[in-house]
């Protein structure tokens, strides 16, 4: 961890951060309070809490797997601000509107995780990263 770049070192520990904060608040039932759970059916809401906690183990694993310098971890990590942004919009835009979101709502709300999870995004694709990660890469 010590040769790590400091733009390393934040990124994993937001994506720890981000995953711990995601197993809380599904613990907690804060994401119960959502009118899109509301709306759904049972199998529906426990394919939600499967998934979210699933991108939230994933997200831990990928900011643990950085700090002990694993090339896979970058992989997952960009992969999760990837398709992370698809769902995290959605919740975001059907939060913003209190229910079903008109599509000014939902586009307003891709373009804002859209930048926020492209900054992320591009402090673990810079090139100097994957290298520091490829010295000492191992599985």
């Amino acid at each position: 961890m010590k040769n790590l770049p400091l733009s390393l070192k934040v990124v994993a520990g937001y994506l720890i951060f981000v995953g711990f904060l995601g197993i809380i608040w599904l613990l907690f039932t804060l994401g119960t309070q959502s009118f899109e759970i509301a709306l759904q059916s049972l199998e529906a809401n426990a394919w939600l809490y499967f998934k979210s906690s699933l991108y939230n183990v994933f997200f831990i694993m990928s900011g643990v797997g950085i700090l002990l310098k694993k090339q896979w971890a970058r992989g997952l990590g960009l992969t999760l601000l990837v398709l992370g942004t698809f769902s995290t919009a959605n919740e975001f835009a059907w939060g913003r509107a209190g229910g079903p979101p008109a599509i000014e709502t939902l586009i307003l709300s891709f373009v804002v995780v859209g930048l926020w999870n492209a900054i992320w995004f591009y402090l673990l694709y810079k090139k100097s990263n994957k290298l520091a990660l490829e010295t000492n890469s191992g599985i």
